[in-house]
């Protein structure tokens, strides 16, 4: 007997060709996507520490400013009252 072979398994095979390439196109947005997420998080966790590093100098430098006793502490006051009457301070 003599086979014969379906016109159909052609087809069928590009068919899946082109949805394979669609799947593929999908995933590598997906996959991008993600990508840029973790940038994006690396960078926030960048930006926080350097923000944090910031806090801290200045938190230290306040109180070496200070160093620890009463008159450090009123010079201190009389900087920043000083500083904001030279900005502007409300007058009323």
């Amino acid at each position: 007997p003599e086979v014969r072979m379906s016109s159909k398994a052609p087809r069928q095979k590009q068919h899946d060709r082109g949805a394979v390439a669609i799947l593929t196109v999908f995933l590598l947005v997906i996959i991008g996507a993600f990508l840029a997420l973790v940038v994006n998080i690396g960078m926030a966790m960048s930006t926080r520490a350097s923000l944090q590093n910031a806090s801290d100098s200045a938190a230290l430098a306040a109180a070496f400013g200070m160093n620890g006793t009463a008159t450090g502490l009123t010079d201190a006051e009389r900087a920043l009252f000083a500083q904001w009457f030279m900005d502007g301070a409300p007058t009323d």
